[in-house]
Parts: C-alpha cells; structure tokens; sequence
C-alpha cells in the first residue's frame, strides 16, 4: 500500500460527493463493525456498486477512521484506508 493524502475544505468535499454518486448506477454500502474511543472511531464496511444498469459490480472492503470532536460531534478529519487498486479502480 503507498499513502496518498488528499485535503479540502468543506464546502468543497460537500461538492465532490454529488458529481461521485452521479457516476454510479447503483450502490450498497453495508457497515461491518463501529468501534468508537474517545475522539475516533472506526468503521469498518463492504461497499458494492454498478455504473450502468447490468453492468459489472464493483466490491471493496474498507475502513474509515473519523475523527470528531467529542463535545460537538463534529467531524474533522476522515482517513479512508485502501489499496491502492481499489482506490484507482474507482476512477477508471
């Protein structure tokens, strides 16, 4: 696995997720655990999505690590781990 590292400021992630989930036809995301301590937590999931009604299905495993403020409950920080195979396949 290598690191990439991506930052923007809010308005523009709120931006880019409505162009991403234009590109899919159909997507399921199904949460496998939520582990949760102090400021961070852990959600471990199964996505699977097709861009096109019949076309191939893409399956990934993945972990977001969300980092939030615990007073507020605000959201500060995301890290997503993947390969960097799945991280690629998502754009082709």
């Amino acid at each position: 696995m290598i690191l990439v590292q991506f930052s923007q400021n809010d308005s523009l992630f709120l931006a880019d997720l409505t162009p991403y989930a234009d590109i899919w036809h159909d997507y399921h995301i199904e949460i496998l655990d939520i582990v949760s301590k102090k400021e961070k937590a852990s959600v471990y999931y199964h996505w699977e999505g097709s861009r096109e009604e019949g076309g191939p299905v893409f399956h990934f495993y993945a972990m977001e690590l969300i980092y939030y403020y615990k007073k507020t409950e605000l959201i500060y920080k995301i890290e997503t781990l993947w390969s960097e195979k799945q991280f690629r396949d998502q754009f082709k």
